[in-house]
């Protein structure tokens, strides 16, 4: 092995620590729109899903840019709607950025009380040892 070599945990540690105090997280002045999505344990309960897209993708999903949305396969999936909120890491010098999807907890953060009851029924359909949950989130454009 080169002496670059990541099984080198000195070199390891030493590059995730450079990276983590380079980075910054910045909060952008746009919305969030999110979806999200039930994937069953039971490959057969799920099917090919379109997910309209009504901003920037930021997670990563197939997107099919011609049809403007998200092509997932799943059993379901709910529009949430929108949070008032997004963010975006940047690297100290560098012109590099990129908006980050963001975690459940801090989604849930920003629901209204509305959001909550109608997530909180949907979600009641599905088994939680039957199901995974996950999002496909946009920046808000318009």
């Amino acid at each position: 092995m080169d002496e670059f070599s990541l099984s080198n945990t000195s070199t390891f540690q030493k590059d995730v620590r450079d990276i983590k105090r380079a980075i910054s997280v910045e909060s952008s002045c746009r919305g969030t729109c999110v979806y999200v999505v039930s994937i069953s344990n039971d490959y057969n309960k799920n099917k090919i899903l379109f997910i309209p897209c009504y901003g920037s993708p930021i997670t990563r999903e197939v997107y099919d840019s011609v049809r403007d949305g998200f092509v997932i396969y799943a059993s379901d999936f709910f529009d949430l709607g929108k949070i008032p909120v997004s963010y975006k890491i940047e690297i100290e010098g560098s012109e590099w950025m990129a908006e980050i999807p963001l975690p459940m907890s801090t989604i849930k953060r920003y629901l209204t009380d509305e959001q909550k009851a109608k997530f909180s029924l949907w979600r009641s359909k599905f088994n939680k040892d039957d199901y995974r949950f996950s999002t496909a989130q946009m920046t808000e454009v318009y």
